[in-house]
């Protein structure tokens, strides 16, 4: 028994020796930023520096993208938005901060993943970076930069105007970031007043995407693109038609539309306006194409004489249907407008198919 207890008194002492070690252990020592490498992928460090740019979420699965620099290099490290929400005082750009993170890498580049808000301290600059008004990217706006929101000043060097509701505007902006693709969808496009052409100096800002390995800058808001005179002074107004456009919806909507319940329309009819919506549509399958993989959905070219439009069918949905579609059939479907983003398309997710009678 005696020895029982002093193994327990031996263990008992250790423990508290050990917690007492972690409480007086100096914190992990701060590590060049040039002496980071993609080697040590997987492995925890600690930087130090200042924040030399900062990118916002612009969504749930989009982190936020900080730019650490310090006196040897700069890395870029990624927050998303459930651990960012977290941080008091919320980092800004110029804040000097000390970061505890994981290496990793996205597309060849290295960077610092931040998985709990208790790795990040703000010593200076805390700020509410939402708040900060961007200012124009100088460096090039590569594929690197996928999903981040991005800022460009330059000037219209080509505008090639969309063929149809689906299909956007495209813009060739060139300025201090070199050139960059910029694409506007119609119903955007056509609320920006005046409308931007060949030679007028803008500033725009949305996120970065690519389509067909082209790297673009998407305008999702008229607000977002203006005009600039010779002295950089924005002479773009209110985007236009703002209030026709309200009183047209008003008065085609119904009560089924406002409750979030799926309305029945032409595809013609189906722009960029409507994504996020429940629509019904019938019509004929004019082609299919069946998944590849079970991370690729089937689709469903759908034809009302209007237009045409693919139907995604994820496996789940896919599968329980009682029959499936085939070629010269006619359909009865309901689903979700959404837009495709590295093809700039716009689809309809199938969520339930019927055939008529």
């Amino acid at each position: 028994m005696r020895t029982f207890r002093s193994l327990t008194h031996r263990i008992s002492l250790a423990a508290i020796a050990a917690a007492f070690a972690l409480i007086v252990a100096p914190a992990m020592a701060a590590t060049p930023i040039s002496g980071l490498s993609l080697d040590q992928a997987g492995e925890s460090v600690t930087i130090s520096g200042t924040i030399a740019a900062f990118t916002a979420s612009t969504g749930e699965r989009i982190p936020n993208r900080l730019t650490v620099a310090d006196d040897s290099g700069q890395v870029t490290v990624v927050i998303w938005p459930d651990v960012f929400g977290q941080l008091s005082p919320t980092p800004a750009q110029g804040a000097a901060v000390t970061i505890t993170g994981e290496i990793g890498e996205y597309r060849n580049q290295l960077q610092v993943r931040v998985s709990d808000a208790g790795n990040v301290t703000v010593t200076s600059g805390g700020a509410a970076p939402a708040a900060a008004v961007p200012s124009p990217t100088g460096t090039p706006v590569t594929a690197a930069m996928e999903g981040e929101t991005v800022t460009i000043a330059g000037q219209i060097e080509s505008l090639r105007a969309s063929g149809n509701p689906r299909a956007p505007n495209t813009l060739i902006v060139k300025g201090s970031h070199g050139e960059a693709t910029v694409v506007i969808w119609p119903e955007v496009f056509d609320a920006i007043s005046p409308a931007p052409a060949v030679g007028n100096s803008v500033r725009l800002t949305g996120p970065v995407g690519t389509y067909r390995d082209n790297v673009q800058v998407a305008v999702r808001d008229a607000a977002n693109l203006q005009i600039l005179d010779d002295a950089g002074s924005v002479i773009s107004q209110a985007p236009a038609g703002t209030a026709d456009t309200s009183a047209a919806s008003a008065a085609t909507s119904t009560s089924a539309d406002a409750a979030g319940e799926a309305v029945a329309m032409a595809i013609s009819d189906i722009d960029g306006s409507t994504v996020g919506k429940r629509v019904i549509l019938e019509g004929r399958v004019v082609a299919f194409r069946a998944s590849w993989s079970e991370r690729a959905p089937n689709i469903i070219s759908l034809s009302d004489g209007t237009s045409t439009i693919p139907v995604v069918a994820w496996a789940d949905t896919w599968n329980a249907l009682t029959r499936k579609p085939a070629e010269g059939d006619t359909i009865r479907l309901t689903g979700e407008v959404q837009l495709y983003e590295a093809r700039n398309e716009i689809q309809v997710h199938l969520q339930s198919l019927e055939f008529p009678q």
